[in-house]
């Protein structure tokens, strides 16, 4: 294990040096998928999503989203596990190589732990319109069934004033 840890935290090893994160349904995806076919930019989980990765396995993430700098389980494993296994399939010699997690916004700690891991790291983060970002929740909500799509319907209902549709 210490072999590993050496090459992949070896200067010219490909490391995440930008981070995209941004409020549910904002467009982080899209961004992703977009810088990904910039030939300088790998955004880990665009062309490699086709379900749960090991690492998502492990410890519950879906291989689109790493979730490193969020979740205990996943950063008490070092940054060598985390540059080994999420861009094991990265091609070297980018200029970018892009982590797509959006609750990286949520908490200071996270931001915090993205400058310790590397204070150059660039962070985009993408926000969206908050009544069109609420109508995309509610889509999703009712897609997949999401029990509760009707309680967002009804506290959007009170908080402005209308009465819900039936």
């Amino acid at each position: 294990m210490r072999r590993v840890r050496a090459a992949c935290n070896a200067p010219g090893a490909p490391r995440f040096n930008l981070m995209l994160a941004g409020a549910q349904k904002s467009g982080t995806g899209s961004l992703a998928a977009l810088l990904h076919r910039h030939p300088d930019v790998f955004a880990y989980g665009v062309d490699t999503w086709t379900g749960p990765s090991v690492y998502g396995r492990e410890h519950g993430f879906g291989a689109r989203e790493p979730h490193f700098f969020d979740q205990e389980p996943a950063y008490r494993r070092g940054t060598a596990y985390y540059n080994c296994f999420l861009l094991k399939d990265a091609p070297p010699g980018l200029r970018w190589y892009a982590d797509k997690t959006p609750e990286y916004m949520t908490d200071p700690l996270y931001l915090r732990r993205i400058y310790s891991y590397d204070p150059e790291a660039k962070i985009l983060i993408v926000l969206r319109d908050p009544v069109t970002r609420l109508r995309s929740i509610y889509n999703h909500m009712k897609q997949t069934n999401t029990s509760w799509a009707g309680d967002l319907v009804r506290a959007s209902a009170e908080l402005t004033g209308n009465t819900p549709r039936s």
